[in-house]
């Protein structure tokens, strides 16, 4: 372990839950960041709860990861000199105002919902309360976003215990919008040697047409979304070389967007 470089991972959604046995496989001092303490179920209002709690916290990391929800809060630490490199890996965010990158993600959707699929939805849907949320809505979430990823199942279990642990629900926050963190997109664009999208395979189409758009390489990763799960030392492997490589090398570490 090389524990002068301070590593953060950041995942608003689950937490610590479903991180920590990447976090030991990497050569580093690692800490994960807990998920949003804030009540409320949409990624927005806890990547704020955790954007400002790390506002207050005085160290600098080298590096700080973040999967999925946490891309804006990592970017931004970036931004505030908090960190000096990230890695985003799969990052969420609305789609980038960018030429050809809207009609791109359409044409790589695979799920087109019947009108049955929508009933079954909603109805699913209309169970949850501000107290409650069901285990049908918990699967129809999962699978929306991870199909047959064999890290699905996973996923459905930490998403569940973190969700629930955040109830009740505050029905205020859910509507403000100054709780929306700041999206990566650009920060990315104006550093992009600190600041370092991952995609993974599923997300081959986004990564080609954000980088054809932007003029900016992005990293396609050959592993599945949900690989830190199922195989975290293929994940691990990665961000190791990732922390060795000289910051004067830009030679990406999987296959820039094709």
């Amino acid at each position: 372990m090389h524990s002068e470089l301070k590593v953060l991972i950041v995942d608003p959604v689950l937490g610590t839950g479903g991180l920590m046995e990447l976090a030991g496989k990497l050569r580093a001092a690692v800490e994960v960041a807990e998920a949003g303490d804030v009540h409320g179920s949409m990624p927005c209002v806890l990547s704020a709860a955790v954007t400002k709690r790390l506002q207050r916290d005085p160290r600098v990391w080298d590096w700080v990861i973040s999967i999925r929800d946490g891309a804006g809060v990592a970017a931004q630490m970036v931004s505030r000199g908090q960190a000096r490199h990230a890695v985003l890996m799969d990052p969420v965010g609305g789609i980038p105002n960018l030429p050809g990158v809207f009609d791109a993600m359409m044409a790589s959707r695979t799920f087109a919902p019947t009108q049955a699929d929508l009933d079954r939805m909603l109805a699913v849907v209309s169970q949850v309360t501000h107290t409650y949320v069901p285990d049908s809505y918990i699967e129809l979430v999962a699978t929306g976003l991870f199909g047959d990823d064999p890290g699905r199942s996973r996923w459905q279990a930490l998403y569940a215990e973190a969700a629930r642990s955040r109830l009740p629900i505050d029905p205020v926050l859910e509507r403000s919008p100054e709780w929306w963190a700041d999206e990566w997109l650009e920060i990315w664009r104006n550093n992009p040697d600190a600041v370092r999208p991952w995609l993974t395979q599923g997300h081959r189409v986004f990564a080609s047409a954000v980088s054809s758009a932007a003029g900016i390489p992005m990293t396609v990763q050959p592993w599945d979304e949900l690989a830190w799960l199922t195989d975290p030392s293929v994940v691990a492997d990665a961000l190791n070389r990732e922390f060795e490589r000289p910051r004067t090398d830009h030679v990406e570490s999987g296959t820039p967007g094709t």
